[in-house]
Order: structure tokens, then C-alpha cells, then sequence
């Protein structure tokens, strides 16, 4: 029973000499990936038309309303660059409509999906206001697909020429929607997510992540308290190596069991970015095949309809 009884505490006291003491900056940020990720990923979903809204009426109708003529398509492009997105230089050249905008060439330059719409010389926002996002939208409309093929009416879709005509225009969104994926999935992840003000709050808890975070955080996150998963992820990955606060803490910490942790919590988040770059590669291999493809369809497909009337025409039937 003694034996038993000495055997146990030696376990207990082993326990407490390896057990790693909980940090509430480095398990908060796993604690909250999941809802970050699943959080984007449905934004993003949210972005195919019909889908997620824009306040601004004539924008949220050229992303979400049956496709109108090209004219129109142009038309509505044109307003929509004057109302929100005119240059200085637009303005200084008396463009009509144009107003002056916080946010030039939000809607044509592709600053607006990375580091969020803005006057030139602006910092990185990795989570962007409700505006950014807008802007970020009509970047995508417009480099992407800002003419979609225009629809058709009931009637017209009853007839043999309207059901050839809807077909050609499914394998024509099919292509589009592989274009857009990325460039949704960029949008999304810049969006604040479900419970990243609680995730805030636990971040500041750690002094040096409490300063890295004051220091590089984005206005929006400093403002309303929230936070995207791509800057989520920036934190993560920046607030050691780039954390002087960081370097300043862990310089003067003797524990091996703390150093251990940080190498462990640094280790397994290495491996989630290894699984993002596996995942981003399937896409690019996805997109490089339909590119291939287009291609093809472009060159080869055009002679083989070709030779295939020369045949029909031999009447070898």
C-alpha cells in the first residue's frame, strides 16, 4: 500500500513539472481558428450573386440582378465609378457625376482586395470596413466579369434558340465562377468573424501580444473591437518573430516549460499554414486545368466544328 501510495505521488509530481501552464494569447488564437475560418469560407459563399447585399442600391443590382444588356452592364459600371470610386484626377478633368472619393479607383484597382480601398500611400487594413467591402466587390465585378451575358426572358427561354442560348451561358458562368472563387475567398477572409471580440479581449491578456496588437492591428480592429481571419493569421505568424515586445519577454524567461510551449504552439501552426498552401495549390492546379481547357476550346474546338460540317456536308449518312 506504501509502495502504491509513493508511486503515485512520484506520478503527481511529474505531472506538475511537465504539465504546460496555459497562455491565454497562444490558445486563444486556436481556440478561435475554427470559427474564423468556417466564418469566412461562408462569406464567401456569400458572395455569388444572388447572394450577401451592398447598401449601396445600383451595385448591389449589378452583383445580385439578372445580367442586363452590355450597354447597361456599362452604363451601370460608369455610375457606379462616379458615385464612390472617381480619381482626383477624373474630378480635376470635370468627368461628369464624378464626386471626390475617399476611396479612388476602388472599383479598378486590386489594392482594394488586398489592403483595402483607400487613397494611395494608406496602411494595410487586413480587416476592412463595410465600404472596403463593398469596394473590394465591385474590384471583382469589374476585373472579372462586369458584362455577363445578358438574360433572357421566360418566353425566350422556351424556344430551342433560348434553351442553346442558356446552355452556352452555363459553360460560360462555370469558367467565371472558377475565376471568382479566389478572389471571394481573399474577400471573405478580410471580414470580421463571430467571436473575434471575445478573442480580442483574451489576446490582451499577454502583455507583449497586448502591445503587438496596439502597435500593428488594423483600424477596424482597433475601432470596433473585431478581426478578420487574414489578420487573425498575420497576428499569429508576426507576433513573435516580429514582436519586439516579444523578443524582450522570452529573453528573460529561464523555464524551459514555457520556451517548450511556445516552440509547440509555434511548430502547430507551421503545420496549418503547410495544410493552407496544400489546399491553395489544388486551386491553382484546378484553375491552370480550366485554363487549359479555355485554351483548347479557343484554338483546336474551332477547327474540329469545322471539319465536322465538312463531314455532314458528304451526306455519308
Amino acid at each position: 500500500m506504501a509502495l502504491e501510495v509513493q508511486r503515485q505521488q512520484e506520478m503527481d509530481q511529474v505531472a506538475r513539472e511537465t504539465e504546460l501552464p496555459i497562455d491565454p494569447c497562444a490558445t486563444s488564437s486556436s481556440n478561435y481558428a475554427v470559427q474564423a475560418v468556417s466564418g469566412a469560407a461562408s462569406v464567401s459563399s456569400s458572395l455569388r450573386p444572388g447572394g450577401a447585399h451592398v447598401s449601396y442600391t445600383p451595385l448591389d443590382k449589378a452583383l445580385n440582378s439578372p445580367a442586363p444588356s452590355v450597354e447597361a452592364s456599362r452604363r451601370a459600371s460608369a455610375s457606379i465609378h462616379a458615385d464612390n470610386y472617381c480619381t482626383p484626377l477624373e474630378v480635376q478633368l470635370g468627368y461628369p457625376g464624378c464626386k471626390a472619393s475617399q476611396m479612388p479607383d476602388g472599383d479598378a484597382d486590386v489594392d482594394s482586395v488586398f489592403i483595402g480601398a483607400g487613397v494611395p500611400g494608406k496602411g494595410v487594413d487586413l480587416t476592412f470596413t463595410q465600404q472596403q467591402q463593398d469596394a473590394a466587390r465591385a474590384y471583382a465585378r469589374m476585373s472579372i466579369d462586369p458584362q455577363p451575358p445578358e438574360s433572357i426572358n421566360k418566353a425566350e427561354a422556351g424556344t430551342e434558340a433560348g434553351k442553346l442560348y442558356i446552355a452556352m451561358q452555363k459553360a460560360y458562368q462555370a469558367n467565371m465562377s472558377s475565376a471568382i472563387k479566389p478572389m471571394n475567398d481573399l474577400i471573405g477572409s478580410r471580414q470580421p468573424f463571430n467571436g473575434s471580440a471575445q478573442l480580442i479581449q483574451e489576446l490582451k491578456q499577454s502583455d507583449a501580444a497586448a502591445q503587438y496588437f496596439n502597435a500593428t492591428a488594423s483600424s477596424v480592429a482597433k475601432s470596433t473591437g473585431t478581426m478578420s481571419l487574414a489578420e487573425l493569421e498575420d497576428f499569429e505568424a508576426g507576433r513573435r518573430w516580429k514582436n519586439p515586445y516579444w523578443h524582450i519577454e522570452f529573453g528573460a524567461v529561464a523555464d524551459p516549460t514555457k520556451l517548450l510551449r511556445e516552440l509547440l504552439f509555434a511548430t502547430a501552426f507551421q503545420v496549418y499554414q503547410t495544410h493552407e498552401h496544400v489546399e491553395a495549390q489544388r486551386q491553382t492546379n484546378l484553375l491552370l486545368g480550366q485554363l487549359l481547357a479555355a485554351n483548347e476550346r479557343g484554338t483546336d474546338r474551332t477547327a474540329i466544328e469545322t471539319q465536322l460540317q465538312r463531314v455532314r456536308a458528304t451526306n455519308a449518312r
